[in-house]
């Protein structure tokens, strides 16, 4: 009685420490996610200063869009064929970023580049070039989950200067309403 009792207590202090390791695991996860959800709410509120921005901005040019959700192949061009704003972009131009994935400058001046990528690939990066030029690296140093990458810079474009975005290794890039290519032109 007394050795199928000490089993007894055996298998619940076990089952206890499952449950506690459990528990703590859970709670780690809700502060993981509570701090992707903070990122995601501050994004979001960064890229709705910029619309705002657009709209202010009309003689100016801009164009906000947003890729094809999709696993790119290393090389590849993110194609950022959806627009949700375009102001003063030339619609040649408008056919460029459609069809081709990047974005063509038809005016010089200096422009606001904002990227907001959301994925789950891990230890990739993403490549901005300007023409044929690597301008900067987005490292997505994500886990397995949905996470957001953000990059904000200023670049001075002449007529004819591209930019585009191009996967290093293989990326899945979630689109539409997660992922997001502006570009503002400041100067006149």
């Amino acid at each position: 009685m007394e050795k199928n009792y000490a089993l007894l207590m055996s298998k619940q202090n076990i089952s206890t420490n499952d449950i506690h390791y459990l528990t703590t695991m859970d709670d780690k996860l809700e502060v993981k996610i509570d701090k992707m959800k903070e990122k995601q709410t501050l994004t979001e509120s960064r890229l709705s200063r910029v619309k705002s921005d657009v709209i202010k901005n009309t003689k100016k040019g801009a164009v906000s869009l947003y890729p094809v959700d999709q696993k790119y192949t290393s090389g590849s061009i993110i194609t950022f064929n959806g627009i949700w704003t375009s102001t003063g972009i030339n619609s040649a131009r408008l056919v460029d970023i459609r069809n081709k994935g990047y974005f063509t400058c038809d005016k010089p001046g200096i422009y606001l580049v904002a990227i907001s990528l959301v994925t789950h690939t891990t230890s990739k990066t993403v490549t901005l070039f300007k023409n044929t030029i690597s301008m900067k690296q987005i490292s997505l140093t994500h886990d397995t989950i949905d996470e957001t990458t953000t990059l904000t810079l200023l670049l001075q474009l002449n007529v004819g200067d591209t930019l585009s975005l191009k996967a290093v290794g293989d990326v899945h890039i979630h689109g539409y309403t997660y992922s997001e290519l502006t570009i503002l032109k400041i100067t006149t």
